[in-house]
């Protein structure tokens, strides 16, 4: 009886041990595969983030289907899970992915199935940056539309004129008519003679007073440009009365001294390019645009700035934009004492420096004042990137009236430097006069008002920086911009010193910023289904 007891007693003992064993056998393998499932989710998600579709501007079509198998072997298992098997299917109905996940434990006792959604999630992002940012110089406007004509062109305001020592040695993109009167040979040149430049001119070209109108012969100067594109055709006057050639590609040269023998004046390598696609065109902005850039950037009453650096001297005194402040002296107006000014766009920034040196401005993002500027006798430089917005004209009046990139050359001594280069150096400003006021609505605005001007009549002016005219651009003998020029058109008689800037600053015109896609976790959607009949 005893022998009995004992028999049986071990026995259950040993059944009850094997029992325990296999269940937490089964838990073990259970968790193993509960995990493995959760890792499976997470390959998932991840396969849809680095997706095409993230990131995008457009969802993917419906019924898009994204999987993925891990197995048994070594290298490629889920802590030992013997497949782990996922998917990740979009709808267009709940513009979601559903994410789910198969996992088999390592003996194939046990599968767990999981599944979530990921929404898309909208955000700010894509910037693109125009074309024509590739190009130093670009007027907009429209050719005349009559016959073309000497005096029906080059009296106009809206044409685009040369003179002076003017002399453009950058890309060159041009909407309108082009008139040369006198000047430097070329007027379009090269920047070396490795660094070749392209001229397009969708008007007519009328030239007299220089043997060379855009590059010059092999071997002279800088040479042949890269290409020159005149679509309305070339005007000369080698001596006496107007000239209409038969073509701009002939490479013969004006010969205004020598003889009464009339070429185009132009020496390029090709004349009939292929034009980029989409055409550049000036960057436009308009009164819309204007008032929104107003209300999400200007120091404004309603909107003062919101550091404990104080308000900026700028701050607008009203709540419209309407160049209610009127014309400010720019380097007067920042003052002698440093300040800091930040709005959800942007901020402006003033440093004072020791000695007699003025300091600097730093620019971050979009900045808008709400008036007119004119620039003094002295210099000012400035830090950052970014772009300052001027509800009316920019007006360089003055000699020695410098804006400049605060380089360390510069800051030391406290002069520009002349080594400045818009596309290596962290310091880029774009000075735009979007001048939308000077003709009030309802009537139209008007582009022969002159928006931006560096007349400099008492001494030589710089500014370094991209300059952005609503209205003509105006460059006088003693001035000099050597940044990118954007305008409606131009008359220049100065040191059109223009380059073309392949990284424009922050916040600048010529720069727009879409939405782009993204996927996160819906909240609540996580949920573990049964491993036979799946997920209702």
């Amino acid at each position: 009886m005893v022998m009995m007891v004992i028999t049986i007693a071990a026995a259950t003992t040993a059944a009850l041990i094997t029992s325990t064993q296999n269940t937490s056998g089964r838990e073990r393998q259970g968790a193993r595969a509960f995990t493995g499932s959760e890792a499976g989710l997470d390959l998932a998600a991840n396969a849809v983030i680095t997706s095409v579709y993230n990131g995008s501007s457009t969802l993917p079509a419906d019924g898009t289907v994204i999987s993925g198998t891990r197995s048994v072997a070594a290298s490629t298992s889920v802590d030992q899970n013997k497949t782990v098997d996922w998917t990740a299917t979009f709808s267009t109905a709940t513009g979601a992915w559903t994410v789910q996940s198969t996992a088999v434990s390592p003996t194939g006792q046990v599968t767990k199935l999981l599944r979530e959604k990921l929404q898309l999630v909208t955000q700010p992002g894509g910037t693109t940056t125009s074309p024509i940012w590739g190009y130093g110089f670009v007027t907009g406007g429209a050719p005349y539309g009559g016959a073309p004509s000497y005096g029906a062109i080059c009296s106009l305001a809206s044409t685009t004129t040369l003179a002076g020592s003017a002399t453009i040695v950058s890309p060159t993109w041009i909407n309108g008519d082009v008139c040369i009167s006198g000047g430097s040979n070329p007027s379009f040149g090269n920047l070396s003679t490795t660094a070749l430049n392209t001229v397009y001119i969708g008007g007519s070209l009328f030239v007299k007073g220089v043997n060379y109108a855009i590059g010059t012969p092999t071997g002279t100067g800088n040479g042949r440009v890269a290409s020159a594109q005149i679509v309305g055709g070339c005007w000369a006057q080698p001596q006496s009365g107007w000239t209409l050639l038969s073509g701009c590609d002939a490479n013969q040269n004006l010969n205004a001294n020598s003889s009464p023998t009339a070429g185009s004046g132009v020496q390029a390598l090709n004349y009939f390019p292929t034009l980029p696609s989409p055409v550049p065109t000036k960057p436009s902005f308009e009164s819309a645009d204007e008032l929104s850039t107003y209300n999400s950037v200007a120091s404004r009453p309603a909107q003062p700035c919101s550091n404990v650096g104080g308000s900026s001297p700028f701050t607008d005194n009203d709540n419209v934009p309407n160049v209610s402040r009127g014309t400010l002296d720019f380097v007067a107006t920042i003052g002698s004492t440093s300040w800091d000014c930040v709005t959800p766009g942007g901020e402006l920034k003033f440093t004072k420096a020791a000695g007699s040196t003025p300091g600097y401005l730093t620019i971050t993002g979009k900045v808008f004042i709400d008036g007119s500027i004119t620039f003094g006798s002295q210099s000012m430089f400035y830090k950052g990137s970014g772009t300052l917005y001027v509800d009316g004209t920019v007006v360089f009046g003055k000699g020695g009236a410098n804006f400049c990139a605060a380089t360390a050359a510069a800051l030391l001594s406290g002069n520009c430097d002349s080594t400045w280069d818009p596309n290596t150096d962290v310091n880029r400003l774009q000075l735009a006069a979007v001048n939308h006021t000077l003709i009030q609505t309802p009537a139209p605005r008007s582009t022969t008002s002159t928006g931006f001007s560096v007349s400099s009549p008492q001494g030589n002016s710089l500014f370094q920086g991209a300059a952005y005219a609503n209205g003509a651009f105006d460059l006088g003998a003693s001035g000099r911009v050597t940044g990118a020029v954007f305008a409606d058109q131009a008359h220049l008689q100065g040191d059109a010193s223009f380059a073309s800037m392949s990284t424009p600053p922050d916040g600048s015109i010529g720069q727009t910023t879409g939405t782009v896609n993204t996927w996160s976790v819906a909240p609540h959607s996580w949920r573990e289904c049964p491993a036979v009949t799946g997920c209702s």
